[in-house]
């Protein structure tokens, strides 16, 4: 939660539109994420949330047995009350604008899918944000959230 709280001011300085992702933390002397479902679609998540131009922080909830817990601080926010992870999530100052469903980015969807649903959600939330990121999410969307590595390779050097 410490994460959480001392990280949002920073996001929100960024360009919008402004994302969280609730991940699990890393299995033991590991890169790969306990969750199965996190380890499968961030990289997907991160990918469409930088093509667009969207901020994006990557909260932790940590070890599995600390997120089982149902006194885990993430669960008892009642500004949260985080069920499932990965979840997605809008931000604005007020707090936390909408939430991207775990259960439709899961391992039971190709990379592809979650590419065209955080498409959707992302053109769904960012609002007036930007002309850069309603295009962007259209033509993701057209595409069936294919992905080309021209695409790609575009959005990183506009970034830059």
């Amino acid at each position: 939660m410490t994460e959480l709280t001392s990280s949002l001011p920073k996001l929100l300085e960024m360009p919008a539109p402004h994302y969280v992702l609730f991940t699990s933390g890393n299995r033991p002397n590991s890169d790969v994420p306990w969750c199965p479902d996190c380890a499968l679609t961030l990289p997907a998540i991160r990918r469409v949330v930088h093509l667009v131009g969207g901020s994006l922080l990557e909260v932790d909830v940590g070890s599995l047995p600390e997120w089982k817990s149902p006194q885990h601080p993430l669960r008892q926010d009642p500004q949260l009350r985080l069920k499932n992870i990965p979840t997605l999530q809008h931000w604005i100052k007020g707090g936390p604008a909408a939430a991207l469903r775990a259960d439709v980015i899961n391992r039971d969807v190709s990379e592809q899918e979650v590419h065209l649903e955080v498409a959707k959600f992302i053109k769904l939330t960012a609002g007036a944000a930007s002309k850069f990121v309603s295009q962007t999410t259209t033509d993701l969307i057209a595409q069936n959230g294919a992905l080309d590595a021209a695409t790609v390779d575009a959005s990183m050097q506009q970034s830059e």
